[in-house]
């Protein structure tokens, strides 16, 4: 594959092949092997080491000392003018921790990673590698970019458009042109203006939420051993599996939860309308903070803000009716265990999001995109019950439930909008 890459760019010019993005760092070695294997080809790559689970983002920053250390890759850098670029995985870190813990994760590394690169005087692009769903860093480009942390961004940015996503923002002309405008005004924007320092108390807080955030998750997600068979069964996992729909195998290796891809788990519980990733965690984390102390957070903290604005939204798509629906396909004994805290944990956080912003339903101040949803979702809901009694059907033998099941799959994906 180098040695293509360097024939390309033989070819083509230096542009034609500019960056090698190196998946699932853990160690300076990661980034040094990638570095002297391109050198062997001769091609002279911009690398980008992409931090992807909780830990590998809380120790991106002593990776990147490492290697600003090492004359070899400080070498390769002055050749691409002091420019480091660096990758941060959304979905992995979703995945591994839950959505609050995760987008506090990115956000802690971005400032660290930012200073960092400051010191070493060099010049710092952050890629964000988000996903369409918010669990994997979906939602509102413009009131995202705007929620970096200071000293981040210098006008420069790389974001990933993937999935459904693309045929949203730019299926056509004007909703691209549109798309690329709100991009570049929130980038300038939030390049110009002048932030604040975070209240240390803001920070006490966020630590405390991510810290139980993630615990509640993971006690359910990665620790409960009964947990998986109820993902498999409550969600279209198996069959969503066997289908062609996806350019790469739905797992990294044989193994649970810890080794399926996170595209794959978050489109099963989409199409179940649970969309448990996205909000599972933030009840508890929420509720047992200050209410008024949160209550100040929204109002002066665009990073928690865009939290609970991305939260809201999910929890709206959120259907826990036609959730319900699937527990059909489910044992009862697996029902009785998971489906009451799950209800319950729902209930919680929906509670305490409309205490915090003052309003009497999600979304209230946001009436467009409330209108939007509402409008689009009766539409899926014919699709999720033929969805579960087809799921029935195919589980139980019936070949002829496969094309049906594949159509409704399709449809409400295209519904949902940010699946995966």
């Amino acid at each position: 594959m180098l040695d293509t890459v360097a024939l390309a760019r033989d070819a083509y010019g230096q542009r034609a092949v500019p960056v090698m993005v190196i998946s699932m760092v853990e160690r300076p070695s990661d980034v040094l092997a990638a570095l002297w294997l391109a050198r062997r080809a001769g091609a002279q790559l911009r690398l980008a080491p992409l931090f992807e689970t909780l830990a590998d983002l809380r120790q991106a920053a002593d990776t990147m000392a490492t290697l600003y250390a090492t004359p070899a890759y400080r070498d390769s850098l002055r050749a691409h003018g002091d420019r480091q670029l660096v990758m941060l995985g959304y979905s992995d870190s979703g995945k591994d921790s839950g959505f609050v813990s995760s987008q506090w994760a990115l956000h802690e590394a971005q400032e660290r990673l930012a200073w960092q690169a400051g010191e070493n005087r060099l010049e710092l692009e952050l890629f964000h590698g988000r996903g369409g769903s918010p669990s994997r860093g979906g939602g509102r480009t413009h009131r995202a970019i705007l929620a970096q942390p200071r000293g981040s961004l210098h006008g420069r940015i790389r974001i990933t458009e993937q999935g459904e996503t693309i045929s949203a923002r730019y299926g056509d002309p004007e909703l691209a042109v549109r798309s690329l405008e709100q991009t570049l005004s929130a980038v300038l924007l939030a390049s110009a203006r002048e932030q604040p320092p975070v209240d240390p108390a803001w920070r006490a807080e966020m630590e405390r939420m991510a810290e139980v955030s993630r615990a509640s998750y993971r006690g359910l997600v990665h620790e409960d051993p009964d947990f998986p068979a109820f993902f498999d069964q409550a969600t279209p996992l198996t069959e969503l599996t066997s289908l062609n729909i996806g350019s790469r195998p739905s797992k990294r290796s044989p193994g649970g939860i810890e080794a399926l891809r996170a595209i794959p788990w978050v489109f099963a519980w989409t199409q179940n309308r649970l969309l448990l990733p996205s909000w599972y965690g933030a009840g508890a984390a929420l509720d047992e903070g200050d209410l008024t102390l949160q209550k100040e957070m929204v109002a002066g903290w665009p990073f928690f803000q865009g939290l609970l604005s991305t939260l809201e939204m999910a929890l709206y798509k959120t259907d826990l009716g036609v959730a319900e629906r699937y527990l059909r396909l489910v044992d009862d004994a697996l029902v009785e265990r998971f489906w009451p805290g799950i209800a319950r944990e729902h209930d919680l956080v929906v509670s305490r999001l409309l205490a915090i912003m003052d309003s009497r339903a999600l979304l209230d101040d946001q009436p467009a995109l409330q209108r939007r949803l509402s409008h689009r979702n009766p539409w899926i809901d014919p699709l999720s019950h033929l969805q579960v009694e087809l799921l029935a059907r195919s589980r139980a033998g019936d070949d002829d439930a496969r094309e049906p099941l594949l159509a409704t799959i399709t449809g409400i994906a295209a519904g949902m909008r940010n699946t995966g």
